[in-house]
């Protein structure tokens, strides 16, 4: 027999357009596709429902059935088995004299699928004389558990049914249907507004709080952890609660438990809405990622009431963790909102809207101004200054949005202020004066509830402050309010899994890529710890590699603009570092800062503060300031980048900004490992990739376990700080020692992310690529002493061999001139000792201004002593009494030509 179905199916797609068009005759050919509504649920326009003209395959977008053949096509619309199925075509296509079927196994097929599916009515609630449903979908197969919806009296309504696929888990609805005096099952939803799962527990507990839940396994679970609660959710999911009836949740209590995901969060949202229209008397929401940490957890993605039974979580553990603060998020249903609203408005959910006098006895007119927006909150920073307004509202898509304006947004035509509202979705009306009626609202509102603004990201009283949201909690509400309308770069996509497998997890055995992420988990560390800022400048060729390493660490936080270019002055810097305070600054391709900036930027960045500047009125204005460490790529140091404006750098700014050998030596540039990738450039690519498409998790995720943990950080640093600074030298500076701090604090950074579960490293990976990179630096650096010495005697050296022979006399026996050549800008003579070797007589000004620019001569001196390079005199000064030609008796600096040869 399955010869047979096998020998129709072929047959049928011979004669696709026919039998396709008999089945679905109110649909339209688009190349290939035949186009149609899909007959078997309430589809009201055509586009979702398709079958390939070529293939035989179908397949509805909305509801993922699908199928392989024409076969299964006419089974699925017909709710036919497979052999009816092929019955039916073999009529349709005359060939049932040629398989010698019965008039019994013929199928009638005169009235289309699309009439008799429109003709199937659900009868609700299921007859009692109803025979058993089937036992299969007719494309999906066994399903892998049932629920029954019952109505408020406990009869039954129907079944959803989940099934397992390869493409994952597939719900369908289950119900008994009549047709045209016919009765049977059918894969067909219940008309709108469909009911709540468990509406008679709903209505035989009027009293009892409703726990909503996304999906019936879920229910389950959730039933057991919360014994006092009845437990629901709608059908279909976070797929059309809108379709659900939420009316039994009048003047309920209401408290939603998300799936840790993207979509279990909109779902929530959506039913919040939905509850609160209904008249639900309080709505809360599980913070579930703050649940996640109070229970000491990263939770998985997905993560739901069923994975808590199955991790062990109890009906006790689980309402401890709900009495954390801030577990719990209380939303006031819209309509019973107290929110001050200025007079001669009114806020509806339609929108707020204008009070216009109306015409003689007539009623004031209410002119439209924009869709629902709330004032929620008045704010201030600690100093009273900075005023704003918290604003709520939701886009077309029903995403809710907070913002925090600053009022001087307001100033003149406002259109600073509009343009952010129109950005995130809120609908205005186009006319001038319904423009400024917006204005006039926004300023004339005044809310009793107050909030805190800061204009930096970061740690502020006891919580971590984001553009878009604000981690932990606080004695006061705490949000980030600018006058600055920037982009936000800080921002999550995909998984903190998909982050987890598909960058961090490629780190390891790569100790440039584990540093560099392990220096943006440092950042968040600074304010807790009380360390200093500062950066690395990975210093290589092109195309090692570079880039890619500030890609992976700013994936913590944020998409590829996370990343900025040094292209800028130093004032952009300025307001760039401050919106990464706390957070890491990666700054690609240093050549693109002008050469006579960059010592003053890497003082700037290091320093945490920008440049002091004076008000209108001749006052001081506050300077930006930020705590933060940068990472830096370059073709070249920055000695060398400064050098290329004739100057050098300070021994300070080279610890700001410290110099690390991009290779890692390996011969595949920035990579020792490739984790089987064919090259170093392949690999790159991978991990651009990636860092594409996740990013924005692991950042938040770090630092919500440190706010849980923020008591012990400073101690577990402080260890993990000291077991690394046995790895610098004995006897060194304490410049290096101090630079060997900030790598041990990269290295305790980048271990407690790995105790914390965020890196998926091995522990001890952290603290070894930090021990190479440090090692690097030291090998390139060329000792542990001091850097200012160094620059000293290589200053003095430079100066001896540029100015040796063009600007010192020679002399060929002590006093004499050896020879009669006119010497300009003379800075002294040159002399040859009886030992063979060479002196320089140079003039007390000549080495004050010249060769000691931009060094104390005492300090010059005194380590030309120490080195045994200056000849000091026979009273033991530092200047020597010398007869020189036409100029007699004369105090000198002499300096043996050794150094020249040091």
């Amino acid at each position: 027999m399955p010869i047979f179905i096998k020998n129709i199916s072929k047959e049928a797609l011979r004669q696709a357009e026919y039998i396709v068009g008999h089945l679905l005759p109110n649909g339209k050919r688009q190349g290939n596709e035949y186009l149609s509504i899909n007959p078997t649920r309430s589809d009201a326009a055509v586009g979702s429902f398709s079958v390939n003209l070529r293939s035989g395959k179908w397949g509805d977008f909305a509801t993922h059935d699908r199928g392989g053949d024409l076969v299964s096509l006419t089974a699925y619309l017909h709710n036919y088995t497979q052999l009816q199925a092929a019955h039916t075509l073999a009529t349709l296509l005359g060939l049932s004299s040629v398989y010698g079927l019965t008039e019994s196994q013929t199928v009638t097929t005169s009235l289309s699928a699309e009439a008799r599916s429109r003709d199937w009515h659900p009868l609700l609630p299921i007859p009692h004389e109803a025979p058993p449903p089937p036992d299969a979908h007719p494309t999906l197969g066994k399903p892998s558990a049932c629920w029954i919806y019952r109505d408020q009296q406990g009869a039954q309504l129907l079944l959803q049914c989940r099934f397992e696929t390869q493409d994952g888990k597939k719900f369908s609805p289950l119900t008994f249907c009549e047709n045209a005096g016919k009765r049977g099952w059918r894969w067909k939803a219940p008309p709108e507004p469909r009911p709540l799962f468990h509406l008679d527990k709903l209505t035989s507990a009027p009293n009892a709080v409703v726990l909503f839940v996304e999906g019936e396994k879920a229910a389950d679970a959730a039933a057991v952890l919360f014994p006092d609660h009845i437990v629901t959710t709608s059908l279909n999911g976070a797929l059309s609660p809108h379709k659900s009836d939420f009316s039994p949740l009048a003047g309920r209590k209401v408290l939603i438990w998300p799936d840790n995901d993207q979509a279990g969060q909109k779902y929530a949202t959506s039913v919040a809405t939905l509850a609160s229209q209904a008249g639900a008397a309080e709505v809360r929401i599980i913070n579930v990622e703050l649940l996640g940490r109070e229970a000491g957890l990263m939770l998985s993605t997905g993560f739901d009431a069923a994975d808590a039974v199955i991790a062990g979580w109890t009906t006790g553990f689980v309402q401890e963790l709900l009495q954390k603060p801030g577990v719990l998020i209380e939303l006031t249903p819209f309509k019973e909102r107290k929110t001050a609203v200025a007079q001669g408005f009114t806020v509806t959910e339609d929108g707020v809207f204008a009070l216009t006098a109306g015409d003689e006895g007539e009623p004031p007119k209410r002119v439209w101004i924009c869709s629902p927006l709330q004032v929620v909150a008045s704010t201030r920073d600690k100093d009273g200054n900075n005023w704003g307004r918290l604003l709520a509202f939701s886009d077309p898509d029903g995403t809710k949005h907070q913002w925090s304006m600053p009022m001087e947004l307001l100033k003149g035509s406002g259109e600073d202020c509009r343009a952010t509202l129109l950005n995130q979705g809120l609908q205005i009306a186009p006319s001038t004066w319904a423009r400024n009626q917006l204005g006039i609202y926004l300023q004339s509102t005044q809310p009793q509830a107050r909030a805190l603004c800061v204009q930096s990201t970061g740690w502020h009283q006891k919580c971590f402050v984001l553009p878009n949201r604000t981690l932990g909690e606080s004695d006061e509400k705490v949000l980030y309010q600018s006058p600055d309308i920037t982009p936000n770069v800080i921002r999550p996509a995909g998984t903190f899994d998909e982050w987890q497998m598909g960058v961090s997890r490629y780190c390891r055995n790569n100790s440039r890529l584990i540093f560099c992420l392990s220096t943006a988990f440092a950042a968040s560390l600074l304010h807790i710890t009380g360390e200093e800022c500062g950066g690395f400048n990975l210093k290589g060729p092109s195309s090692v590699g570079k880039t890619t390493l500030l890609h992976v660490s700013g994936s913590l936080w944020g998409p590829h603009d996370f990343v900025r270019s040094w292209r800028t002055t130093s004032n952009g810097l300025e307001g760039i570092a401050a919106m990464h305070n706390d957070l890491v600054l990666p700054l690609d391709d240093l050549a693109q800062l002008d050469p006579q900036e960059a010592g003053l930027c890497a003082y700037m960045l290091g320093n945490g503060h920008g440049k002091g500047r004076a008000t209108k009125a001749g006052g001081a204005k506050r300077a930006a300031t930020w705590r933060l460490l940068f990472l830096s790529s370059g073709e070249l140091g920055l000695s060398d980048h400064v050098r290329v404006a004739g100057r050098r750098t300070t021994a300070g700014q080279e610890i700001r900004l410290i110099d690390i050998p991009a290779d890692a030596g390996s011969g595949l540039g920035v990579f020792e490992h490739l984790h089987g990738y064919a090259s170093g450039d392949a690999f790159a690519r991978a991990l651009k990739d990636t860092t594409s498409r996740y990013y924005g998790t692991a950042g938040p995720g770090f630092v919500g376990v440190v706010d849980r943990n923020i008591e012990s950080i400073p101690e577990r640093v402080r260890t993990l700080r000291t077991e690394f600074m046995g790895y610098i030298p004995a006897g060194a500076s304490g410049q290096v020692t101090r630079v060997g701090g900030r790598f041990a604090l990269i290295s305790a950074a980048g271990e407690l992310a790995t105790a914390f579960g965020i890196t998926g490293w091995k522990a001890g990976e952290a603290t070894q690529s930090a021990v190479v990179c440090f090692k690097a630096w030291l090998q390139a650096r060329g000792d542990v002493g001091a850097l200012e010495p160094t620059q000293m005697l290589s200053q003095v050296r430079q100066y001896l061999e540029l100015h040796g022979e063009a600007r010192f006399v020679p002399l060929n026996r002590i006093g004499e001139r050896d020879d009669v050549r006119i010497i300009i800008n003379r800075a002294g003579f040159r002399r040859t000792t009886t030992t063979g070797e060479s002196e320089f007589l140079i003039f007390p000004e000549a080495f004050r201004n010249e060769v000691c620019k931009g060094f104390d001569p005492r300090e010059v001196s005194r380590l030309l002593v120490q080195r045994d390079f200056l000849v000091c005199g026979d009273d033991g000064k530092k200047q020597r009494l010398e007869r020189l030609p036409e100029l007699g008796p004369k105090r000198v600096y002499v300096i043996s030509s050794k150094i020249l040869g040091d």
